[in-house]
């Protein structure tokens, strides 16, 4: 049995999609590996190191999303991000050495899920994904795509890059070596 990425299979095609149940469940502490979080039916970390606690004016993350906070903890532990933005995009900056990953690429080249798997050091390991923020859905999207296939701890970052470069943080520019336009 599949359980949902989201609560919403809608919230994949860009639709708002209502969680069910209380989305505020897990609870985090600490940051990076010593985080505990709790796990869904299928495995997917629920708010992720660094997710909110009772911060009024932030929206709750839903079931396998990420905030900014848990994003930094993962990049300064050196986790695997997957950008799922367009190449373009990517060219323009990127977070450093984040694979160029849109979810058409995946689909097209399954051979792609092993390099991912290899990458993280395993489909059970922790993985940031994401694109521009707002209303992209692309890393939803790809999140839902990798569940599929077997990933049990995919961490969608909601806020994506723009929040990314909006806190200072470094940022790498150019296109990604395995692309031949």
């Amino acid at each position: 049995h599949r359980g949902p990425l989201l609560a919403s299979e809608g919230a994949a095609a860009g639709g708002a999609g209502e969680t069910g149940g209380d989305s505020n469940a897990a609870s985090t502490t600490g940051t990076g590996a010593d985080a505990e979080s709790t796990q869904t039916q299928v495995g997917v970390v629920t708010g992720g190191a660094g997710a909110p606690e009772t911060d009024a004016g932030s929206p709750a993350l839903k079931q396998g999303e990420i905030d900014l906070a848990g994003v930094k903890a993962h990049f300064d532990s050196f986790g695997l991000f997957l950008d799922a933005r367009t190449v373009k995009e990517f060219e323009e900056g990127h977070i450093p050495n984040a694979m160029w990953m849109p979810v058409e690429r995946v689909l097209e080249d399954a051979s792609l899920v092993f390099e991912i798997e290899a990458e993280a050091g395993g489909m059970d390991q922790p993985i940031v994904i994401y694109c521009g923020g707002g209303s992209c859905d692309a890393s939803h999207n790809l999140a839902i795509v990798l569940e599929d296939v077997g990933f049990t701890n995919l961490l969608v970052f909601v806020e994506g890059y723009p929040a990314w470069t909006g806190a200072g943080y470094e940022v790498e520019l150019g296109a990604p070596l395995e692309y031949e336009p």
